[in-house]
Order: C-alpha cells, then structure tokens, then sequence
C-alpha cells in the first residue's frame, strides 16, 4: 500500500513539474513575452525608377543587439533569371536604426526594357554574428515618361501611349476573336492569330 501510494505520489509530482517546465520553456515565449526570431528586421522599403537611366532601391533596417557591419543587395531580372550579388553602403540614422540603398545602372549597354519583371531582396550581418535574409520583394519596369494605357484580355496584356483606346483593342484582336466584326483601326492590319498558352504582354513604343 505505501509502495503505490508512493507511485501515485510521484506520478503527480512529475505531471506538475512537466507542465510548469513547458510553461517556462515554449518556443518564443518567455514569462508570456514573445521572443523575435531575429534582432534583425527590416522596416521600410522603397524603389524608384528614372527610365531608362537607372533604378534606385533603399531600404530602412533595425538590430536590437548589434551594430549590422556588412549588407548587399540581390537581383534578378525576370523570373528564372540569373541573379547578381552587390555589397552596399551602410548609414546610421538613429539607435539601431541603419539605412542602405543602391542604384541600378539600366543605361546604355544595361539596358531595361519596360514590362520586365525585377526580383530584389536585402541582406545583412552584424557584429553579434546574426545574419538575416529579407523577403524577396518584386515590381514591374515601366518607362515613366509616358502616360500609359493598359488593356488584359484572356493571357494576353497591351501597353500603348499616344493613341486612342481603340488601338489597345484593336492590338489584342489577333489573340482573341469578337463577334462585333473586324478592327477598323487604321494602323492595324488583319492577320492570322492564335490563343496564347501562357500570358503575353505587348509594349507599343510608337511615339
């Protein structure tokens, strides 16, 4: 009888100790405070195009245990497409606050051309050996020096200035047949088409 009075004593004793040490002891929680997985975050960021010269990227970055030390930038332009890697500079604004930005040559022979997909994301090491990789951030080239008109239809997308909106549907005929009759635009010539597999986006650069 003492002997299990014994076991039945113990049992319980352990029951208490493992849930006051899971308590203690939870993923990211620490006397009901939630631990960040990384001192390192990213708190604001920013691109900026100057077509068809160069694109200017910045970012505002916080650590709340080191000074960060090193950051890059990487790119890749268009889906699947080969990445490059840039070291950036670094500016403190504040307690632990830092900035970093970058400008992306797209002249001459780096060219850009309107409609490309770009793919960036942020980089950074401090002196306390925390590293942190930022989300991967995405946005759409466009020659800002126009003011354009857009019109998607089925997988099939027009850009055009300059001209009216008939222009845009009259363009997008070729992929997608109506029954209200053939294009009556005076630029556009009829010709034989077919439906597009995967989203196609035409640029008309016509002045």
């Amino acid at each position: 009888m003492l002997l299990r009075r014994f076991y039945i004593s113990l049992f319980i004793a352990l029951v208490i100790v493992t849930c006051l040490l899971s308590h203690l002891i939870s993923p990211g929680v620490v006397h009901g405070l939630t631990l960040s997985n990384n001192p390192i975050s990213v708190t604001s960021r920013t691109y900026s195009e100057h077509f068809p010269n160069y694109i200017d990227l910045k970012a505002t970055v916080t650590d709340t245990v080191g000074n960060i030390n090193q950051a890059s930038i990487v790119l890749t332009f268009s889906a699947g497409g080969e990445s490059e890697t840039h070291a950036v500079p670094l500016s403190k604004t504040g307690n632990a606050f830092f900035v970093v930005s970058w400008r992306e040559d797209t002249s001459h022979g780096h060219f850009i051309p309107p409609g490309l997909q770009v793919y960036y994301q942020w980089e950074f090491w401090d002196n306390a050996n925390n590293t942190f990789t930022d989300a991967q951030q995405q946005f759409t080239t466009i020659d800002n020096r126009f003011n354009w008109q857009h019109l998607t239809q089925g997988m099939l997308q027009v850009n055009w200035y300059n001209r009216g909106q008939d222009f845009g549907q009259c363009a997008g005929f070729w992929s997608v047949r109506t029954r209200k009759g053939k294009c009556q635009h005076p630029e556009y010539k009829q010709d034989s088409w077919r439906q597009p597999e995967s989203t196609i986006k035409l640029m008309d650069l016509c002045i």
